[in-house]
């Protein structure tokens, strides 16, 4: 974003929206309370996650969606 704003010349700064997924995550897990996001959706929705889940597992994005509570 640096680099657009220098070649456009524009002197305005740069707005700062940054937004970490924990935090998305722990909005979300409070939304759904003792229900997990898995256990609220329907019966196909649960299968296609249930087959995207299989290809992350034992990754680091795996570990933190067990810790929010995802499934």
């Amino acid at each position: 974003m640096n680099a657009v704003y220098s070649l456009l010349h524009i002197t305005r700064s740069i707005p700062s929206y940054r937004y970490f997924i924990e935090d998305y995550l722990s909005v979300f897990s409070s939304l759904y309370g003792d229900e997990t996001f898995m256990e609220s959706q329907s019966f196909t929705k649960r299968l296609v996650l249930k087959e995207l889940l299989k290809r992350i597992e034992g990754s680091d994005l795996e570990a933190l969606l067990k810790e929010y509570k995802f499934f």
